[in-house]
């Protein structure tokens, strides 16, 4: 008799099954459990964030605003100015066009996961705003116009 008629038979009850059943989930033995007590949290430093990473082909021409990367290698430091909170005007126009298509798709995730803003304002210039963030709609204008 083949064995797939064999477990048919087996399964319906008709007769005793040669194999030993599989325990069940209940008839597992457990493992002894231990408590975790909980830590506590580390406080909160009152320090400016440290943008950390190769930012040797980044220019900050405004340090609170204007970032000008050169490659797409240079990006980090702009993500991780947008992850601190910090508003920030990306001028992507010395950068090569498919380096720059990439960065454009790069920070559209980069909003979509943590939410905010990216707009552009001018031909190569992109305005990265997060979530929760302020800024003077004046200040911005004006480092636009001094850019084009």
């Amino acid at each position: 008799m083949p064995p797939v008629i064999k477990k048919a038979i087996s399964w319906l009850g008709l007769v005793e099954d040669d194999e030993p059943a599989v325990p069940t989930h209940a008839e597992m033995p457990r493992k002894a459990v231990r408590p975790v007590d909980p830590q506590p949290a580390a406080p909160h430093s009152a320090q400016a964030p440290d943008f950390s990473g190769d930012n040797s082909k980044t220019q900050l021409l405004n340090p609170n605003l204007v970032v000008v990367p050169e490659a797409y290698k240079a990006i980090k430091p702009i993500a991780d100015r947008y992850q601190s909170g910090v508003v920030t005007v990306m001028d992507l126009r010395v950068m090569p066009v498919d380096e720059a298509k990439r960065c454009v798709d790069f920070f559209s995730g980069v909003v979509f996961a943590l939410g905010g803003l990216l707009q552009r304002v001018a031909n190569g210039l992109f305005l990265l705003v997060p979530s929760g963030a302020t800024f003077d709609q004046t200040t911005i204008d004006a480092v636009i116009a001094e850019l084009r």
